[in-house]
């Protein structure tokens, strides 16, 4: 396993690759977007319309493939909070007339005003339904060429996860890149309400996803963008990516992580931005675009993995 190195504000970390006379045939680079955290600051209208729709056209006007939602896109409150969906739909215009599927997950404000996700599933009801029994169409996970992504709902066991039919989703999936996505983060960044919470099964997640794979995690939940590294002795480094810029209020960060494992590699809280992956037969890039004060948006930081060996670089086990 290559050491992994800073270069201005991208980061690369895999392992080295063979190459020989005959190469297989590589895949096309594709791209999808992660965004999260897009409610407004109360009920009327309970979305930032003026920030999603911003994202929603930048997203359209790359081609993404699909978009992942990490949770809270409205804030809930008090009235039909089909309502505040109807304003954010109407936010993704651009995506939906662009025909790119969207897969959001919910967030403490999607749970608050709906605890069993009834109203969730009728406003999403194209979801996979491939979720483990009482979080069908909450919980799920799909392939996309040459990539395997899970949607956690992080609340019918508030701050955990279902962990029996995550295990088994990981160690089934034959995808070379692996994507997981939920709400809160897995190591604690502001809000003390989040998977760290219960250390331990937070810790038998962590563990589970690394070993079949998994080097990204993408959450929200705390409002603004934050990039970390999570790193134990010879185990492959974790990146944790907080997307909550998607234009909840901005707070500040304290700078703490409460984990000395987990290490800053990047973080901004006065931009809104969403993140935008490319995906490569060997290797995936993560840039998360800013929203600039003048209009304009710009990538302020990418991250590079390469293609990771599953299982690999474990005290004890085999390469």
């Amino acid at each position: 396993m290559a050491r992994g190195w800073a270069a201005g504000h991208r980061y690369i970390v895999g392992a080295a690759i063979m190459v020989g006379a005959c190469l297989p045939l590589q895949a096309e680079p594709w791209t999808f977007a992660v965004m999260g955290d897009t409610r407004g600051p109360d009920d009327s209208p309970g979305v930032n319309t003026q920030i999603v729709s911003s994202i929603a056209m930048d997203i359209a006007s790359n081609a993404c493939r699909f978009v992942l939602v990490t949770g809270d896109l409205i804030w809930g409150g008090s009235g039909d909070i089909r309502d505040q969906y109807d304003v954010w739909k109407n936010a993704m215009a651009p995506v939906y007339r662009a025909g790119i599927p969207i897969y959001p997950i919910r967030g403490n404000h999607e749970y608050i005003r709906d605890p069993t996700g009834t109203v969730w599933r009728s406003v999403f009801p194209n979801l996979p339904t491939n979720g483990p029994a009482g979080e069908v169409g909450l919980t799920y996970s799909f392939a996309f060429s040459n990539a395997f992504c899970v949607g956690l709902d992080e609340y019918i066991r508030r701050h955990r996860i279902n962990q029996a039919w995550l295990d088994t989703q990981l160690k089934s999936n034959t995808k070379p890149h692996v994507f997981v996505f939920g709400h809160e983060p897995a190591f604690r960044v502001n809000h003390a309400d989040c998977l760290a919470s219960h250390a331990a099964e937070r810790n038998i997640f962590w563990d589970g996803f690394q070993r079949t794979g998994g080097r990204v995690y993408f959450c929200g939940h705390d409002h603004f963008y934050n990039r970390a590294v999570v790193v134990e002795g010879a185990k492959p480094p974790m990146f944790q990516i907080v997307t909550g810029s998607g234009g909840a209020p901005l707070h500040p960060w304290k700078g703490s992580y409460f984990d000395a494992r987990v290490r800053l590699q990047y973080g901004n809280t006065t931009l809104f931005g969403y993140n935008v992956v490319t995906v490569e037969d060997q290797a995936a890039m993560v840039d998360w675009k800013a929203l600039l004060p003048d209009g304009r948006w710009k990538v302020l930081d990418s991250l590079t993995i390469i293609k990771p060996i599953r299982g690999a670089n474990f005290a004890g086990e085999k390469q």
